[in-house]
């Protein structure tokens, strides 16, 4: 189990991760089928490279989430093109920030495989209930939950600036 926690510990992975599967899954089971392959592959190629590249800061992830969220509370459709750079770039940015300092040697690995699925299941679970929320209310749903993700973002980004100051 080394791991697989670890995305739901770190609240500006979570964060992301439940934003892009809520936008993931209001598209549809087609933009699903065709970013969730593509989502895997990139994480785990870059949780390889977080051994020798070292992540961004927690309000770079965070500030793409609040992206992801204001375009989910418009309420509008996104290419799937575009969609699938965002999930590329989020894989790429959580599979980086993957790496748990504290182990070594075979628990390292294990422990990125496991934040691997970790991730990917939280994308997966979080793209299936929109899915099946997209058309219940004409997705008012979606867009409630998407401006609770913005205000959890907001209070998240000012923890992070009240301990840049101190």
């Amino acid at each position: 189990m080394n791991g697989v926690l670890h995305p739901l510990i770190i609240p500006a992975q979570v964060i992301l991760l439940v934003s892009l599967g809520l936008l993931l899954g209001r598209q549809g089971d087609q933009a699903i089928g065709k970013v969730l392959p593509a989502f895997l592959i990139c994480l785990l190629f870059s949780a390889g490279l977080s051994l020798i590249w070292s992540p961004l800061p927690e309000w770079a992830l965070l500030i793409l989430a609040m992206l992801l969220a204001l375009w989910l509370i418009s309420g509008r459709t996104i290419i799937d093109k575009l969609l699938l750079m965002a999930a590329l770039v989020i894989a790429f940015l959580i599979g980086t920030d993957s790496l748990i300092e504290e182990f070594s040697g075979r628990e390292r690995y294990f422990s990125l495989v496991g934040s691997c699925v970790g991730s990917y299941v939280v994308l997966l679970y979080s793209a299936g209930i929109a899915e099946s929320l997209r058309r219940f209310q004409n997705g008012i749903v979606l867009r409630i939950l998407g401006s609770w993700i913005t205000a959890s973002i907001l209070l998240v980004l000012s923890l992070e600036m009240v301990n840049l100051r101190a």
